[in-house]
């Protein structure tokens, strides 16, 4: 599931900070995020009400506003290890980031020595008219959660790392059938219908069509404030 690829991605970044930043172990998300409905996802969503039932949360996640750099650089401090985000918030109101802000947060973990975090759940597997969702805005994340289009409708969750950020060693993160064959070939033939297919480019007409024309029914409905 999303939870749990998010579940190791937060482990992963934890193990880095112990073992690369000094035990470093604090990672900031965004209000309005969601990252899943485990514990220790549901303390790095940036929505209380999703907390409310189920304190004491696990500690460790500052929450700041969506597309405020200015708000990660007052958070960051020698315990932070990552900032985790999705590139487009997407339970949380479908929140498209302002031109720049997530290159400077990129600029800000590298001057820093922070994990970027994309969960990539809702943005990945052609959701933007890119394979990935950060392609879209041309940078890359340290670490990427994978899930929901990846299985083509077969429950299947992954984590990607970076080469110096992949510290997991074998039985450090797993699940009795992670990993199976069925789900795994599944995954395969998804990615590759995806690209053989061009479903990418297809994707990009589609929200250009879908765009113009709910862009024209907001011009005829004043109720319709705004369109994403």
């Amino acid at each position: 599931s999303g939870a749990e690829a998010n579940e190791g991605a937060i482990k992963l970044a934890r193990k880095y900070g112990m073992q690369h930043r000094n035990g470093a172990y604090r990672i900031i998300t965004a209000l309005n995020s969601f990252h899943g409905r485990t514990l220790t996802t549901t303390a790095a969503t940036g929505q209380p009400h999703y907390h409310a039932p189920y304190h004491p949360v696990p500690a460790g996640f500052d929450h700041v506003p969506f597309d405020d750099l200015d708000a990660i650089k007052a958070v960051t401090t020698d315990q932070t290890v990552a900032i985790m985000l999705e590139p487009v918030q997407g339970e949380g109101g479908v929140h498209v980031p302002s031109p720049g802000y997530l290159t400077g947060v990129k600029r800000w973990c590298e001057a820093h020595g922070l994990l970027l975090i994309f969960d990539e759940i809702q943005t990945g597997m052609g959701r933007l008219g890119t394979l990935f969702g950060y392609q879209h805005f041309d940078i890359e994340p340290d670490i990427m959660s994978l899930a929901k289009g990846l299985g083509g409708g077969i429950p299947i969750g992954a984590v990607l790392a970076k080469s110096h950020a992949a510290v997991f060693e074998p039985g450090d993160h797993g699940s009795t059938f992670g990993g199976n064959a069925l789900t795994c070939a599944t995954a395969h033939a998804t990615l590759k219908y995806l690209l053989d297919y061009d479903i990418l480019a297809h994707a990009q007409q589609m929200s250009i069509h879908l765009q113009q024309k709910l862009r024209s029914l907001q011009a005829a409905h004043p109720c319709i404030v705004d369109v994403r």
